[in-house]
This record gives C-alpha cells, structure tokens and sequence, in this order.
C-alpha cells in the first residue's frame, strides 16, 4: 500500500505541493524533515549504544540529540502527542514524579533519575508525535532493528565476558541483562520486515540477523529476557496463520538446536537454574574446574536476593504509598533500614521496574506507570483489529507493524519485571511508536490502489501563477486529489 507523504512548503505563499496530508497540527515544513532524520539518527544511537564503546569522548549522541530537539520544536508539531490518551498519563505521570522529588527522603539522590525521566519522555514524544504516516513509523521499527544487530556485531570486537556472561566492555550494555533484553525486543521487528519483503536478499539479511541476535542473547544469559522471548513466541504462534504457526516451530526448534550446542555448559544450565542447585545439576556441569558450579552457586544466590528485594521494594510501597520515598531512593531506603538494626545492606536497586515505581514514587505513581503501558497496548490492538482482513480499514502494513509492535513489547514488560529501568526510555520509545501508529492508522485511513496510482499533479512554484494554475488544475478531469474523511492527499507512485 502506498503511503501518503507530507513535504515542505517554501514559503506562506506557495500553494500545496502534491504528497501533501492535510491536517489540523501546523503543516510540515524542512524543519520536519530535518526533525525526523535526526530523531532516526538519535533512536539508533541510543539502542545501539555505538559511543559508548566508539568514540565516547565526542558528545556525538548529545550533540544529534539537541539537533533533534532544535528541529523537532521548529517542526510545528511538540504538542501532537496531547492527543493521545497515552500521552496525557505521561505528563501526569511527569507532573506526579516531580511531586515524589520535592518529598524525597533525599532529594539530591532523585535529581538523576527525574532527569532520567524527562529524557524518556522526550524521547516518546517525539516518538508519538513526529510521523505523520504509518510509513514513517515502519522506519523507525527498521531503524531500531539495525540498531539491535548493530549492539550484537559490537560484542565481536568489545564483548566482554563477565561470569562466562557476554556483554559489551563499557556503557550500558555492560549490564548482561539490559543487553539482553535491548536486543531481544527488535528481532519481532526483522520478522516484520522479512514477512512484509518479496526481496530474497532482505528475506535472507533479516533472518541472518535474528540468528545473530538470538546467539547473543543466549550468550548473555539473561533468563528474564529468555522467558519474555518465549513468551512472545507463544503469543505469535496463537495469533498466527497455520502457515506461520509451521514456521514458527521449524524456526523455534533450529534455533534451539543452534543455541545449545553453541553456548557453553554453564549457560545451558543456568537457564534452567533459578533458585537452588542439587546434586544431579551439578553432575551435568561437564567441566574439571569448579568455577562454573561456583557461578552458578552465585546465581541461585542472586536469584534469592532479587526475590528479598521484591518483597522489600512492595513492603516500602505500603509503607509509603502515597509519595514513595522519591525516585531514586529505593537503595538509600533500604540500607537506612538495614543500617537502624545493625544489619550490613549494599547499594541495591530493586530489578523490578514496576515495584520501582510504586516504592519510589508511590500507588499513584505505579498507577499512571502501567496506564502509559496499558493504553499503549490498546492503541496496537485497536490497529491490529481493524487494519486485519475483516476490520473496517483492512491495511496489511499497518496490521503487521501493529502485531509485531505488539510482540516486542509484549517482551519488554516481561523484561522490566527483572531489571530497574522504569526510568529508562525503553518502555517509553515502544510506547510513543504505538501511538504514532494508531494516529497514523486513524488519519490516513484506507487508501485504494486506484487512489495510489493515478499520476502526480504538479502545482506551479511561481506565487503570481499559482491561483491561474490552481483554476486550470480543478477544471481537468482526473487530476483532483483523492478525499479521505473530507481531506485531500497526495500520494508518491514511486516510493
């Protein structure tokens, strides 16, 4: 399906040019074009986390970012997402947490994570608000799946192993379990684009590239990430064809086969290993030194921690439920309370992202939290139910971005569950791409392949012409500009 395109005017005089989607924000111009090449550029820098191991010293990100802002607030369009309902439980969200930091137990700790915070959100309304067609959305999906294979090539030459665990040497991704799940969340977005290709080659790029990732993931050995992936895998097989539903298994049970007879032992054994190690696993550790049986001591040790921290991080939540103990603070909290009875406590966050939030920022905080998540979903489902082959508006393309949008965050909620990033743009950027879909859907409706085909018609760039250009344009059969829902659009035959 061809999709509509808006394009610069040149000045306040010119008339509409011919891939134009009228619409009641401010028409986009150059500087919405600049505005969202600099977000892609942004989204690739900030899921591929390229400079923190090339090049960290030359404020890349931060200087393509604050282009992206400087075009993006010239680009007529900041206050798009305001529409959604999404967007209006984040700014609630954003106005509540700043209430959370004036209450702080400790204020100095909670500027960072506000901070942290006010990115994300910048982050998803630009998301949200920037694409103007369901096209744009789609590059945004390519632009972070490229991202994601990108993370896992950069493991080649700065991977770094940390308990027999792959991660990358600095940055972010020095945590195994955010690589992981990072990389996990963009492979539903290559089964989108090898699904939508005709093209062999992309079909071959994109499933070499799911095969690349996944062998990363499994290397780093995040059993978190592993049960969203599985998750996910199950959710697709029960929405899919029977076609698909074949593939699936195919697929799913090669690369089970390549995982395990590629990772080593001590990874096999820690994906089945949660909470105590017996005898019988113990024999299966095929090694003749003791340090993989050591690690895995360490990680049944590491689960039973993580599971006294949830119970710790819900007993703040209804110790504080009204304001938490401000963002941040979970660690300071807990240590303040291991340290009035003598207890020895480190510096721990609480790797769950939702009880970050409720024991941070309180109930009404987890509250509008889980309305960013839960109404994000419903856009998707919305797109997906009414772009399917019986909705109202059956559109293919939108359909898929929607059910594998959908996939992917269905991954990343099951993630969070086991990582502290309810600050971090992660679910944030899923969330804005959601709306921006279901927008997009919304406004540019079903578009004919008659539609699609007619030939461009051109407007005369000369002000003194254009009115005599305008008559003589509408007067001739064939040439007048398709309507949907009462608005005229122009689309590209060639793109």
């Amino acid at each position: 399906m061809k999709s509509a395109r808006s394009v610069p005017s040149r000045s306040s005089q010119d008339v509409p040019s011919a891939n134009t989607v009228e619409d009641d924000s401010p028409p986009a111009s150059s500087f919405w074009n600049l505005a969202f090449a600099f977000a892609l550029a942004s989204i690739f820098i900030l899921h591929s986390r390229l400079f923190d191991v090339v090049a960290n010293g030359w404020k890349i990100p931060r200087i393509v970012l604050s282009l992206m802002v400087v075009f993006f607030l010239l680009s007529g369009r900041p206050l798009t997402f305001l529409r959604s309902t999404t967007g209006k439980f984040l700014l609630a969200l954003i106005a509540w947490v700043l209430v959370t930091v004036l209450t702080s137990i400790w204020r100095g700790g909670s500027i960072q994570s506000y901070y942290l915070l006010l990115q994300s959100a910048l982050i998803f309304v630009v998301a949200a608000s920037l694409p103007l067609v369901v096209r744009d959305v789609e590059r945004i999906m390519t632009t972070l799946a490229l991202a994601g294979l990108t993370a896992a090539l950069l493991s080649i030459p700065f991977g770094f192993n940390h308990l027999a665990r792959l991660s990358l040497t600095e940055g972010s991704y020095y945590d195994a379990n955010l690589y992981a799940l990072s990389l996990a969340s963009v492979i539903p977005f290559f089964w989108a684009l090898t699904a939508a290709s005709s093209s062999y080659v992309t079909k071959i790029f994109g499933w070499l590239s799911v095969g690349v990732i996944l062998l990363t993931v499994a290397r780093a050995g995040s059993r978190g990430t592993m049960l969203g992936f599985v998750i996910m895998v199950v959710l697709l097989f029960l929405i899919s064809s029977v076609k698909t539903k074949a593939t699936i298994i195919v697929s799913t049970t090669m690369g089970l086969l390549i995982a395990f007879a590629t990772m080593p032992e001590y990874i096999k054994t820690r994906y089945l290993t949660f909470f105590e190690i017996d005898s019988k696993t113990a024999e299966k550790i095929d090694t003749p030194e003791l340090s993989d049986l050591e690690h895995l001591h360490g990680d049944t040790a590491s689960a039973e921690e993580r599971k006294r921290l949830l119970l710790a991080s819900i007993a703040i939540t209804f110790e504080h439920p009204l304001f938490g103990v401000g963002p941040g603070n979970f660690p300071t909290a807990v240590y303040e309370e291991n340290n009035a009875v003598g207890k020895h406590s480190e510096w721990l966050v609480t790797h769950n992202s939702y009880t970050e939030i409720s024991s941070e920022t309180g109930l009404p905080g987890l509250i509008l939290f889980l309305g960013v998540i839960v109404t994000s979903f419903g856009s998707l489902v919305s797109v997906f139910r009414r772009a399917r082959e019986m909705g109202d508006k059956p559109d293919a393309n939108a359909y898929a971005m929607a059910k594998y949008l959908m996939l992917s965050m269905t991954s990343l909620c099951v993630g969070v569950f086991f990582l502290a990033v309810g600050y971090d743009c992660v679910i944030y950027l899923w969330a804005g791409m959601a709306v921006s879909l279901r927008r997009a859907f919304d406004t540019q409706g079903v578009m004919s392949q008659e539609a699609a085909e007619r030939p461009q018609v051109f407007t005369a760039q000369n002000p003194v012409l254009a009115s005599a250009f305008s008559k003589v344009r509408n007067a001739m059969p064939g040439t007048k500009a398709p309507m949907i829902e009462g608005k005229s659009v122009r689309f590209n035959r060639f793109r």
